[in-house]
């Protein structure tokens, strides 16, 4: 009968302290679990790469134009979506990135079939809004949530990784109790 006394007093201490969870440590446990989930994944076959982003288009048999492949599009956001770490505006905005570029790439002359062409806005990690995010996902467990700012289901998060030099800035909206990013940038 103690035996089962103490289980209860036990568990009814392991739910209390997850109960007091503070909305600051939510956030935190957020942006570093996003940061985790997105070193896995820029690693493996889920990165951006794996996806057909761009499709060339036959202008004639010695050119060619490129476009955003939207379908692909699609698929990406599709699987940011799955993570559980983005809100529907982070995901609206990527897809205006994309779609931006493709106005770009319309407007753009032909080039020859056999060419290769960097496409400016392809040629960096698009969560983390760098070139180098290697030097951001190696210090994850470093970094230190410095201030946050919360206004109802709102948030603005400062995240500091001091040994890159990096100071990351968050936007977060709660939605059915988790904290989804909306926006990533950096601050001064």
């Amino acid at each position: 009968m103690k035996k089962i006394f103490y289980i209860i007093i036990f568990v009814g201490i392991s739910l209390n302290i997850n109960a007091q969870q503070t909305p600051r440590d939510s956030i935190n446990q957020s942006i570093i679990s996003l940061l985790k989930w997105h070193k896995v994944n820029h690693l493996h076959d889920s990165s951006p790469k794996h996806y057909t982003l761009i499709k060339e288009l036959a202008v004639s048999k010695k050119l060619k134009k490129r476009v955003v492949n939207k379908v692909g599009v699609e698929r990406y956001l599709d699987f940011l979506r799955s993570s559980n770490f983005f809100s529907e505006t982070y995901l609206n905005n990527l897809r205006g990135y994309f779609y931006e570029i493709d106005k770009i790439l319309k407007t753009s002359p032909p080039v020859s079939v056999g060419s290769i062409v960097k496409i400016d806005g392809l040629d960096l990690d698009f969560i983390l809004q760098t070139f180098e995010p290697e030097q951001i996902l190696v210090h994850i467990d470093e970094g230190k949530l410095e201030e946050v700012l919360i206004i109802e289901n709102k948030a603005i998060a400062k995240f500091n990784i001091s040994q890159t030099y990096t100071k990351m800035l968050f936007t977060l909206t709660r939605e059915k109790g988790n904290w989804l990013i909306d926006y990533i940038g950096c601050y001064q």
